[in-house]
């Protein structure tokens, strides 16, 4: 895996769900091989997977097809209704119509056929933290963006607002709603910015 990549995929949790046991176990082991940097919890019960869900903010999920409308239900309950997080479903042969209504449905983010998911699973979570990071990147740009202007704005609507003169009210009103909106967006930009950082 190149240096970069590697970057993207720092700091990336993963949740894997796949049954049985010695199946999850093999995945878990193959994502940690190719991308050393993530962070996988590997459960082969459903019970087990909505508990690591409340302890840890999950970026991507990974479920055979038989756990996914349990979990996809699960991952909208733990995260408020944040559809953001990544399924990758591996699905048998055989369940086209089952991985269509997921997909149209757009609770399936990824689809791994059967066959040796071990060497392409990798791939796919490592597209999911090249994704993830191309998410920060514009949450930064806009941040930076909105924020330089906005300060410039804020800073003068305050200084008018401070001024010893005498302003009209409806002129003073206007600059105070200038302010208060200023404020709200400031407010967005770093509630935006603290969701692609999680």
């Amino acid at each position: 895996m190149s240096r970069a990549l590697a970057a993207e995929a720092a700091g990336l949790n993963v949740l894997v769900l796949v049954s049985p046991k010695r199946e999850c176990a093999r995945l878990a082991r193959r994502l940690r091989a190719s991308l050393p940097q993530i962070f996988v919890t590997a459960v082969s019960r459903m019970q087990e997977a909505v508990s690591a869900l409340k302890t840890r903010r999950m970026h991507a999920v990974v479920c055979d097809l038989r756990f996914f409308p349990k979990m996809y239900a699960a991952v909208v309950r733990q995260s408020a209704g944040d559809r953001t997080v990544p399924i990758i479903v591996l699905a048998p042969e055989g369940a086209e119509a089952q991985v269509a209504a997921a997909l149209q449905q757009g609770a399936a983010g990824f689809l791994v056929k059967a066959g040796d998911y071990g060497r392409v699973l990798p791939l796919v979570v490592e597209r999911v933290a090249q994704v993830l990071s191309s998410w920060v990147e514009v949450g930064k740009l806009v941040r930076h963006e909105i924020n330089n202007p906005l300060t410039g704005i804020l800073g003068n609507a305050e200084l008018i607002l401070a001024s010893e003169h005498e302003l009209p009210d409806e002129v003073r009103s206007r600059v105070t709603t200038i302010v208060h909106l200023a404020v709200r967006l400031r407010d967005l930009v770093k509630s935006l910015e603290g969701r692609l950082q999680r």
